[in-house]
Formats: C-alpha cells, sequence, structure tokens
C-alpha cells in the first residue's frame, strides 16, 4: 500500500486497481518462474539475481506510472 500512497490522489480508484493487477500478474509469474528454476537446477541458480530481476522490473513498472502521471 505505501506503493500506491506515492501515487497522485487523482487518480480513479479502479484504474489503481487495474494498474496493480498489471504489476502484479507477470511480477506473480516471474516469481513462479524463479520457484521452479531454483527446484529444478539449484546449482545453476541465482537468489540475488532472481530478487534483483524482480525489483527492476517493480521500479521500471512505477517509474512508468511517474512518468505518466498515474
Amino acid at each position: 500500500m505505501r506503493l500506491l500512497a506515492t501515487l497522485p490522489q487523482a487518480v480513479p480508484k479502479s484504474h489503481l486497481m487495474r494498474r496493480t493487477r498489471d504489476i502484479a500478474a507477470p511480477l506473480i509469474a516471474m516469481i513462479d518462474g524463479y520457484w521452479l528454476q531454483a527446484i529444478l537446477n539449484p546449482g545453476r541458480f541465482s537468489h540475488r539475481t532472481a530478487i534483483q530481476d524482480c525489483l527492476n522490473f517493480l521500479q521500471t513498472s512505477l517509474a512508468e506510472d511517474r512518468s505518466q502521471g498515474t
């Protein structure tokens, strides 16, 4: 919720909920994929890389919202 608090108050709640789903769905898919990769190939899996990729995705998604004013 803290992330949503950084967005302008004028943005309709329905848009925020839709945008939240637009960000959450691919993030969940990434996490699921990394989880599967960690189980199937633990010797080559990098937790740090997985975490950094997820954080980069979030940062990019939220930066797009800020640049568009939503």
